[in-house]
């Protein structure tokens, strides 16, 4: 392969080379046009001189020829300036530098491509046209730009105040020239591979970003931006109400955002805006905190003025007061609803779906005004539910027990029962209605054993408007406590369906040995433990459940059912419950034919007298084993249905029971109801359930404390404190107090000790 020989170029002719390279960077510099063939001419002569020795002196002569081109650039600049000043024409400086650095900037571009034969033999040296933005940053823009930044910021404030428009582009292309001053070396040199971190004039000096932009315009812009929008809110803005201030305020920022972004460098804008803020709203605080309450009692009047309100102050940390105000409005309303509820009713547990429905409609209105007003605002929303979960959880006095979870599950219990004259669409809204005041319910152990008591009457007595319904309402606790929360309620459900498909296979395996079935026979199989009445409860039920004897016709199908039982789970023992067994009776000794629903042991008493027609309780008592007391309680609703007569009127051992032969009930079938104690129904949810109460939440933060020191080995005394509360909090909220004395029983039973270090803890292993 042939090679084209290098050709040197002599030494005496290097003058009439740097003629000729000089007069095409000069034409460069100055914008003057170039045809392809000079500029091929003038690359081929830089090779030519950069084969010689004295090659590198190229540099110096086109460095100085730059400078002297700046230096005259500057003269002229300055002339013009001080010109402008006297005869107060703002742009024309300005016109001749924009229009000059736009020139020499991509002058500029064409010496780096020029020269790249020279740039890649400088030992250390800055590429020339690097140099050229720092002789122009150094020689003109040092000495020129306090006063061209002046002439720009004149030129804005004519802007905002619709005098000046036509010069705002100057403005932008000088903003633009002080940020590619800065901008230009680091991305030249990565292009040119040159050495960095010297310290010598024509040497790498790595500079901020923006820095010239900042110290030169931006400082003295926003200084007198500051200047500018006091004198606005002094002179212009205070003399206009609140509402009509903030229109004003909120146009002003949007055209200072709109100015700042079009005109000038992107990190201006939010400075420019906490200018706007400090001023225009941190300054009138007092102004906004003084008529917020006004606009929130009449927020359907003030919604666009309290949205105002909200974007302003929220920019300046405003908002503590707005906040407190609309707190303290969503809890007055809310107690106002009670209030009437009360005074319509007697109490609140009178009317539970009145009390569901005040508190629906509020979280429905104000979640709404939340998103539309305050811009889905957490701290509003945050505020709203504190509001709201104190007038639920609100107890008058305090030492009282909170009614918010019995109100709530009467109002559940009346929509899950059958006999609902809902539609299916209402009962899933009246649903979705119970899960909203739920959520603000802070004892949910308390609401939870009552839900237990309800879901097991309905579940028992297939009450339940449907058992989809039921399984719906407990998913929605589970997604909003836990798992653990609906443990119980989720075996309850799955042991109606086990005991329905238990029966099914009875009645099925005693058809096929008996043709005939008599009695038809419907057992439930309930969990031991997952039931709030898996041990006897009613009246004297400890000694009952253990002396009472079924009659032997319902004996003998119990002992079958057991051996069915059993042959299908083994080890499983059954405990019947007979003062939760029901029985459907029909009467044929009368007129008229009824069926009377009753409890076993009532159904007991009545077959008593199928073969005599009176007997005195204290021989009924002895014949059923059962005492007095009870007797007594079981025969009162005979007694008040007319069924069975007594010769008292008030019953006691002496008193003679007969039957009734001439009972007449315009009902063909109805219920026999057991009298309840009237120390239980007294104590209510205060009474058995209380102590229970407080026997599961001792349980539940011993758990919970034992589990977190586990994990943890050492904590503080605070630090425990807080775990616990949060751990909690899906439970019921408990005291300081409470917990305290949680941890010392923990540390009498040596699950925890004190360490030597003060307040601190320890688990022991």
């Amino acid at each position: 392969m042939l090679r084209t020989p290098r050709v040197y170029a002599p030494v005496h002719r290097l003058d009439e080379y740097f003629r000729r390279i000089l007069n095409v960077v000069q034409s460069i510099i100055t914008g003057a046009s170039m045809n392809k063939r000079e500029w091929q001419s003038c690359f081929n002569d830089i090779q030519a001189v950069m084969d010689c020795e004295e090659g590198l002196l190229l540099y110096d002569r086109i460095e100085r020829l730059i400078e002297y081109h700046i230096s005259k650039m500057f003269s002229d600049l300055r002339t013009l300036s001080y010109l402008d000043c006297r005869i107060n024409v703002l742009s024309g400086a300005l016109l001749k530098y924009t229009g000059d650095w736009l020139i020499f900037s991509k002058a500029c571009q064409h010496l780096h491509q020029l020269l790249i034969c020279l740039n890649k033999q400088l030992d250390g040296q800055m590429p020339l046209a690097n140099r050229a933005y720092s002789i122009w940053k150094e020689r003109l823009q040092k000495g020129l730009s306090m006063r061209l930044s002046d002439i720009a910021i004149q030129i804005i404030t004519k802007n905002r105040k619709g005098m000046q428009q036509s010069d705002m582009q100057l403005c932008k292309d000088y903003i633009n020239s002080l940020v590619m001053l800065d901008q230009q070396f680091p991305e030249m040199l990565m292009q040119n591979h040159a050495v960095e971190g010297l310290t010598h004039k024509r040497k790498v000096v790595e500079s901020p970003v923006i820095e010239l932009y900042v110290k030169n315009f931006e400082r003295p812009f926003l200084k007198q931006s500051l200047q500018h929008f006091k004198s606005l809110v002094r002179n212009n803005f205070t003399r206009f109400d609140c509402s009509a201030y903030m229109e004003r305020v909120l146009a002003k920022i949007g055209y200072e955002s709109d100015l700042a972004l079009k005109w000038l460098h992107r990190t201006t804008e939010p400075k420019i805006m906490r200018l706007c803020y400090d001023v225009f709203a941190r300054s009138q605080l007092s102004i906004f905190n003084s008529v917020c309450r006004d606009y929130i009692c009449n927020d359907s009047c003030h919604q666009q003025d309290l949205h105002h309100m909200y974007f302003l102050l929220q920019k300046v940390n405003g908002l503590d007061k707005l906040l407190e105000e609309f707190g303290a409005f969503v809890k007055k309303r809310a107690f106002d609803g009670m209030s009437s509820i009360t005074a319509s009713r007697g109490n609140l547990l009178s009317d539970p779906t009145e009390f569901v429905r005040v508190i629906v409609d509020l979280y429905k209105e104000y979640t709404e005004k939340i998103a539309k007003v305050f811009g889905s605002d957490q701290n509003f929303t945050a505020i709203f539910d504190q509001s709201l979960q104190a007038v639920v959880n609100h107890r008058e006095p305090p030492s009282q027990t909170i009614r918010a979870p019995e109100i709530l599950n009467r109002y559940i219990d009346t929509l899950m029962r059958k006999g609902s004259k809902l539609t299916d669409e209402e009962v899933e809204s009246a649903v979705e209605s119970s899960m909203i005041v739920f959520r603000y319910i802070e004892d949910k152990d308390l609401f939870k054993m009552q839900y237990e008591k309800m879901l097991s009457y309905r579940l028992i007595g297939s009450l339940s408007y449907a058992l989809q319904l039921e399984e719906q309402m407990i998913i929605r606790m589970k997604e909003a406590c836990g798992h653990d929360f609906v443990q119980k309620l989720s075996r309850m459900y799955s042991d109606i369906g086990t005991s329905a498909t238990l029966t099914t296979q009875f009645s099925e395996d005693k058809s096929k040995r008996s043709a005939k079935q008599s009695i038809i026979f419907n057992a439930m199989i309930l969990q031991s433990g997952a039931w709030p009445f898996s041990s006897p409860r009613l009246l004297a039920s400890d000694q009952l459940q253990n002396t009472y004897e079924p009659p032997p016709i319902l004996n003998c199908l119990l002992l079958e059912f057991e051996k069915f039982y059993s042959r299908n789970h083994v080890g499983r023992k059954i405990d019947w419950l007979f003062n939760h067994s029901t029985v459907d009776v029909r009467l044929k000794y009368l007129a008229k034919q009824y069926t009377v629903t009753m409890n076993v042991i009532q159904f007991s008493i009545l077959l008593a007298f199928a073969n005599r027609d009176n007997i005195t309780i204290a021989e009924l008592g002895t014949t059923l084993k059962i005492t007095s007391q009870t007797t007594i309680k079981l025969l009162q609703g005979f007694v008040d249905s007319k069924i069975l007569l007594s010769n008292y009127n008030s019953l006691n051992d002496a008193a003679v029971i007969r039957l009734n032969t001439n009972f007449s009930s315009q009902k063909s079938r109805f219920k026999i109801i057991v009298q309840q104690s009237t120390k239980n129904q007294e104590q209510g949810p205060a009474g058995d359930t209380k102590n229970l109460l407080q026997q599961d939440r001792k349980h539940l933060m011993e758990c919970a404390l034992v589990r977190i020191m586990k994990a943890r080995k050492l904590m503080k005394h605070n630090e425990l404190i807080d775990e616990a509360i949060g751990q909690m909090k899906r439970h019921f909220r408990p005291d300081v107090t409470f917990i305290k004395k949680t941890i010392e029983s923990l540390i009498e039973k040596q699950f925890i000790r004190r360490t030597d270090v003060n307040s601190q803890y320890e688990y022991i292993v």
